[in-house]
């Protein structure tokens, strides 16, 4: 019994002796492959700190080290940690082994199956104020081991690799990647609004809560929602139209589409105004004003323009809509003599749709056929024009979501012209106010155009517009307009225009 006794008395001392102070949970041994520690070798490793507990007892940290010539010794190399104890914030690497020298650490991102847990910032990046040990970090390597302890933060949904100082590519950011739009009607017209900003509640299991504000600052930048939250509102006001809508985690994963639907009253158009820049000042050409019926349509359009002998705006001509009850069949154009000079009728099908439209204007006569309709949301919208000389003009326009995309025009006599247009997504007022129709389809799309170009054969213009810039109210209508002009033949700017837009409620 003696001899057990003892033999149990040194298996106790043999254990003690042995046990470590702060064991490591080794992730992985050393392959054969790995370098081993020589005289000239230098020696690191990772202390870090997580800021949550997690099951696994190693994961990777990718790293980039640069030698004292910025030269990558490292390039997002990645290195096991594992935990210090079994239940542990603290995690630790295995020896990294390099030459002996100065190097720095300039770029640590934690992962768990190439998903991105924690990072380190950049001293110039846009979190770095929330650490106090960023990055680069810098060291001199020798044969007894050092340590680098940079301090982590969290990748969720609210940061992307930007934030930390990295380059997008560095890691992918976290959460449910998802698509908010709003879809905004005015007088019956459905405008996809572009949505820049809003609020975002995200609800827990646990009945938790947190809301934040999202912002954007272009409608390519990507939005995270939390792949924790169970349930989602999304609230926020879309051209001083308050939109929320409640979702489901579920909801959210199944469509990535989120549609903030409202309602808006139009604002009627009241005038335009067109200035010319000359030399830095703007000087007044011409003046636009609406007058709208009690029912909402347009009554009369008064035009005023700039002449050389004069100095202000001269009145020109009124264009007087004619209606049957409220049905708009033409347009009757008066001088400033109250004589009329010119008028267009419109022939319309059975759903209301303009078939032909007829014009005199100064004892000429162009009559128009529209084929197919102004299908705005699609399609091609074919104008036959006949001219009282015989001559005659092909105009096709082709339509997407809403708006005039390209169009074409060929003449009897040889002449051509066509061009493609780009737009924004917010209010055109023109169409809004749903102007007199005319044969060139001028007043149809939905939007505002930002971009254009256009080619010519025969009669080629001096000056064509090109650029397109605007200044938005909160309700999502143009107030400002500025319209560059370039010369066609040599891409040369020459002046630009500035319209003001005044609206009634």
């Amino acid at each position: 019994m003696k001899q057990i006794f003892n033999l149990f008395l040194l298996s106790i001392l043999f254990l003690t002796a042995c046990q470590k102070d702060d064991e490591v949970i080794i992730p992985s041994k050393p392959g054969p492959t790995d370098p081993v520690a020589v005289k000239d070798s230098g020696i690191f490793q990772l202390e870090l700190g997580l800021q949550e507990l997690h099951a696994e007892d190693s994961l990777d940290a990718y790293i980039t080290v640069v030698n004292d010539k910025r030269q990558p010794v490292l390039q997002n190399k990645p290195i096991k940690i594992g935990k210090i104890g079994p239940q542990a914030y603290q995690w630790r690497s295995q020896e990294i082994i390099l030459d002996k020298g100065t190097y720095s650490m300039t770029q640590l991102v934690v992962k768990k199956e190439n998903k991105a847990l924690y990072a380190t910032p950049l001293s110039t990046s846009r979190l770095a104020q929330n650490i106090q040990i960023g990055l680069p970090q810098q060291q001199v390597l020798t044969n007894v081991a050092t340590v680098f302890r940079p301090q982590l933060l969290i990748t969720d949904e609210t940061v992307g690799p930007e934030d930390f100082g990295y380059s997008k590519g560095a890691f992918q950011r976290n959460g449910i990647l998802v698509n908010v739009q709003a879809a905004i009607t005015i007088g019956g017209v459905v405008y996809d609004a572009p949505v820049l900003k809003f609020n975002l509640t995200s609800t827990f299991s646990n009945g938790e809560t947190v809301t934040r504000t999202i912002e954007r600052s272009s409608l390519e930048e990507e939005i995270h929602f939390s792949e924790k939250a169970v349930k989602f509102e999304v609230s926020g006001n879309i051209w001083n139209t308050p939109v929320k809508k409640i979702v489901t985690r579920e909801e959210v994963e199944g469509e990535n589409l989120i549609i903030l639907e409202g309602q808006k009253s139009r604002k009627w158009l009241q005038q335009e105004e067109t200035f010319l820049e000359v030399m830095g000042n703007w000087q007044k050409q011409s003046l636009t004003l609406y007058q709208q019926r009690t029912d909402g349509q347009l009554k009369e359009v008064n035009y005023y323009q700039k002449k050389p002998q004069s100095q202000d705006l001269q009145y020109i001509f009124t264009d007087k809509g004619v209606y049957q009850g409220s049905t708009l069949i033409g347009v009757d154009r008066i001088d400033p003599s109250e004589k009329r000079v010119g008028e267009t009728r419109y022939e319309l099908d059975a759903n209301g749709q303009v078939t032909h439209i007829i014009e005199n204007m100064y004892d000429r006569t162009t009559t128009s056929v529209l084929e197919n309709g102004i299908s705005t949301e699609g399609g091609v919208t074919d104008v036959y024009m006949i001219l009282d000389n015989g001559h005659t003009v092909h105009y096709a326009a082709t339509f997407s979501g809403g708006n005039k995309v390209s169009y074409t025009a060929a003449t009897s006599t040889g002449g051509r012209e066509g061009g493609k247009f780009q737009y924004d997504q917010m209010i055109n007022p023109r169409f809004t106010n749903k102007l007199f129709p005319d044969m060139y389809l001028s007043h149809v799309s939905k939007n505002n155009v930002v971009g254009r170009n256009s080619g010519y054969s025969g009669a080629i213009p001096s000056s064509v517009p090109y650029k397109y810039e605007y200044e938005y109210n909160a309700d999502g209508y143009p107030v400002v307009l500025y319209t560059y002009y370039k010369s066609y033949q040599s891409d040369a700017d020459m002046y630009r225009m500035k319209t003001v837009y005044t609206y009634s409620n």
